[in-house]
């Protein structure tokens, strides 16, 4: 197989040389294929979807039918990585390498911001489309997530709908009563936790909870220690879980009886990381389980029992 893309036209040669008067040459030629009688040039929607990120995997399977996507990255069928892993498990499943991408010829590759970075620059060089949805911080950045997705792959009437159920789900869930708040520590295997400008902070500050890490200073990506949790005694304590729990030491310091006897059973929660690792509808599950634990514990006190 050749690693090369060639118009109908064009003779064998080398790819990069020549470029701008290919880059011309192509653009003419997509201006005459898109253009209606209107004059105005009009993108047709991909049929060849590869995604190489757990995000957008998720998102393009909410977006369009199977038939357009032709492979998803492996962790779409990942159920401690995605929400989808079920239906993530039916499609081809890649690793981020451009020699998996090629074959398929991909009118469309979506990408995230880190991963898969030799194959992202490969891609581009080969010409191919490759779009990069940024990292996600807020809850704004779902609906505005969707809509960028939408847009890439020519659905946003689908689009639109995902966004007012989102809309919608988050409107029901109850909101955080006026006054102090109870404050809740994040921590997941190895101790890993998320300060300001994170998802897993929007999360809890949605459903009503003031985040330790955020409270210490931390930005982003952090860590504590069991000895942090220990001086720190929060009101409750959310266990980043994963859906399988293969066994190693970095988990089990979700167990650690030092960890247990600083804040009560009553208090703890496990949340799956896979609701609030990526900005995607299902991100309102997580805000949606949140604040039931705060409601629950505010009518019971201290001797509510967490939800499972």
């Amino acid at each position: 197989m050749t690693a090369r893309r060639q118009t109908r036209n064009s003779p064998a040669r080398d790819p990069f040389a020549h470029r701008a008067g290919a880059t011309r040459h192509a653009l003419a030629l997509a201006l005459a294929l898109a253009c209606g009688s209107t004059g105005v040039a009009t993108a047709a929607a991909p049929q060849r979807i590869v995604s190489i990120n757990v995000c957008t995997d998720q998102l393009a399977m909410l977006l369009v039918e199977p038939s357009r996507i032709k492979s998803l990255s492996f962790l779409a069928a990942d159920p401690s990585s995605s929400a989808m892993a079920r239906e993530g498990a039916v499609f081809h499943l890649n690793h981020g390498l451009a020699e998996e991408i090629l074959p398929f010829d991909p009118d469309i590759v979506l990408a995230g911001p880190y991963a898969a970075r030799p194959a992202v620059t490969m891609l581009r060089r080969l010409g191919y489309r490759v779009f990069e949805l940024p990292l996600g911080r807020t809850l704004a950045d779902v609906p505005r997530h969707i809509r960028l997705v939408a847009r890439a792959l020519g659905a946003e009437a689908r689009g639109e709908e995902l966004v007012r159920a989102f809309d919608t789900r988050l409107a029901a869930i109850p909101p955080a009563p006026t006054g102090p708040r109870p404050v809740a520590a994040l921590f997941a295997p190895n101790g890993i936790t998320s300060g300001d400008d994170s998802l897993p902070a929007a999360v809890m500050d949605a459903a009503g909870f003031d985040n330790l890490a955020a409270r210490q200073g931390m930005h982003g990506v952090g860590r504590f220690s069991l000895e942090a949790i220990a001086a720190a005694r929060p009101d409750a304590l959310i266990l980043g879980r994963l859906s399988v729990e293969y066994p190693s030491l970095a988990k089990a310091t979700l167990d650690h009886p030092a960890l247990r006897r600083s804040v009560p059973d009553s208090a703890v929660i496990g949340l799956p990381h896979h609701l609030w690792a990526c900005a995607t509808p299902h991100i309102a599950e997580a805000v949606a389980r949140l604040a039931a634990f705060r409601v629950r514990r505010a009518a019971a006190g201290s001797s509510a029992t967490a939800l499972p």
